[in-house]
């Protein structure tokens, strides 16, 4: 993540109230079995404590707590650096001194996708 604006005595944003808005936005996923909720290339059914998910002719179960329904169509590094960018801007902007906020979300080393809002 970066974010870019204009300093108030000396410090654009209190680093800790950073670190806690993109833990909130990021925990949920960790550890977790991103499902979309909207593929045209899947479908999710939840059953009870199962997560019953179809793709691509086969069928999978997963336990209900080992899920994270995403609101997106695919779980790229696209869309989840879209979401989390989502999820935390009106708090970063919240900060008046801020001018551009940018989430990167990578697949492995030197692969990934980021995005990115001003104002």
């Amino acid at each position: 993540m970066e974010v870019e604006g204009d300093p108030e005595e000396g410090v654009l944003m209190d680093y800790g109230i950073l670190k806690s808005l993109m833990r909130k936005a990021i925990e949920p996923l960790d550890h977790r079995i991103l499902v979309p909720e909207h593929s045209g290339f899947s479908t999710c059914k939840i059953d009870g404590e199962v997560c019953l998910v179809a793709y691509a002719g086969k069928k999978f179960q997963f336990p209900v707590s080992d899920v994270y329904l995403l609101d997106r169509e695919m779980s790229s590094s696209e869309l989840l650096s879209r979401s989390i960018l989502e999820k935390t801007e009106k708090e970063i902007f919240r900060h008046g001194n801020i001018r551009r906020f940018e989430v990167c979300v990578y697949e492995s080393p030197g692969q990934g996708a980021c995005s990115e809002v001003s104002r």
